[in-house]
């Protein structure tokens, strides 16, 4: 009898469920078209290759010189100051060079000043030395016309004894004391004038030795100025070779992409350290193939960055808008830059330098739109790759 029940009901129920199947079908068929013919959609294109970048150059930090890392300073983040050392190299040897110099330099410092005294002596006592032999030889001349006066007043009082002794008024003795008067007078300018060529003599060999002296010492002077310049060079040099290794940052900023730097790690020159950020708003740069940027990427429209590292889940989007987009191609791509949209909500820690998946919304368009669009490129490239 149930049998019999169940079978009726089996046969009651068959006509009525292909018809609500098929109807199950229509409404889902009716729906996709719908959205097929008539919900537009948003087209994407997408790069890797963006990336946050303060809206100022950033200023790379290199190493100035090759040697071992002694102590780094450089964290991602840190602020920095213009000047501030970031890493300090091995110069041990070089600071001990330096030290060496600069006790040679004092060594030479206590030597200059000794002689710059002793020149200084020197030059006094040389014209102290020419005022006394101007004065000698002034009396020497005074000696001289002295004696040139008397010599001509014993001239004359002879000539006068003779005159007399011819006139019969003088004595044959005093013409011959006149006379002898004469010739002592003579012998006196002759003695005075020999004086007074040896007090000349006496002055120039005096003069001349001095000198001699003097240029002694200022031939050493030179040379000690000459040492103690060289010295200075030397110094200099290794000071800059010092400062080379004590790298310091460019500007005032924040630190961004770091290099891993331990104690005893080895720099050659050149070697990438960081970059020193400079204040400013940042932006996203980002590049595309040009046949996807030029006449699709336009000023204005909306975009999204979901940077590597921060899961888009838990840390949200950097919302962005694009405003500007290179004219030409460089290096086989197309440049594209976007203005960051503020969020004070986001937790992503905005910082220069951090790479990201970049998706800028070109254009909405209906599904069947998008089809056949596709449906004629590959007709395009298919008659394309038979031709």
């Amino acid at each position: 009898m149930t049998f019999a029940r169940s079978i009726r009901s089996i046969q009651a129920d068959g006509p009525r469920r292909p018809l609500l199947g098929g109807l199950v079908t229509a409404a889902v068929l009716a729906g996709w078209s719908g959205w097929f013919f008539g919900v537009p959609v948003t087209v994407v294109e997408v790069t890797g290759t963006a990336r946050l970048e303060v809206g100022r150059t950033a200023h790379p930090v290199t190493a100035t010189a090759a040697g071992l890392v002694m102590e780094s300073h450089v964290e991602l983040g840190r602020e920095v100051k213009a000047g501030e050392v970031l890493v300090d190299l091995d110069a041990r040897a070089l600071v001990l060079a330096l030290a060496e110099k600069r006790a040679s330099i004092a060594a030479i410092d206590r030597k200059v000043q000794p002689i710059a005294d002793e020149i200084t002596a020197q030059r006094r006592a040389l014209r102290d030395a020419e005022a006394a032999a101007r004065a000698r030889s002034g009396e020497a001349r005074a000696r001289s016309r002295e004696a040139e006066a008397a010599a001509r007043f014993a001239d004359g009082e002879s000539e006068r004894q003779g005159l007399l002794r011819a006139d019969g008024l003088a004595q044959a003795v005093d013409v011959a004391r006149a006379a002898a008067e004469r010739d002592v007078r003579r012998a006196e300018v002759d003695a005075a004038r020999i004086g007074e060529r040896r007090v000349v003599a006496e002055a120039q060999g005096h003069d001349s030795e001095l000198r001699g002296k003097l240029a002694r010492l200022e031939r050493e002077q030179a040379e000690i100025v000459g040492a103690r310049a060289t010295e200075e060079a030397a110094a200099a040099s290794l000071e800059h070779a010092v400062e080379l290794r004590r790298i310091r940052a460019p500007i005032d900023g924040t630190l961004g992409e770091v290099a891993a730097l331990p104690r005893g790690a080895v720099l050659k020159e050149g070697d990438p350290i960081a970059a020193v950020v400079p204040a400013g708003q940042l932006r996203i740069i980002a590049t595309f193939p040009p046949a996807t940027a030029f006449g699709r990427i336009r000023p204005g429209q909306a975009a999204r960055l979901r940077l590597d590292g921060f899961p888009w889940t838990q840390y949200g989007e950097v919302r962005a808008r694009v405003s500007r987009v290179a004219s030409e191609p460089r290096e086989g791509q197309a440049r594209v830059e976007l203005t960051v949209l503020p969020d004070a909500r986001s937790a992503i820690p905005m910082e220069h330098g951090l790479p990201g998946t970049l998706e800028i919304e070109i254009e909405r368009a209906l599904p069947a739109v998008l089809v056949l669009r596709a449906a004629g490129q590959m007709m395009r490239a298919g008659r394309g790759g038979g031709g």
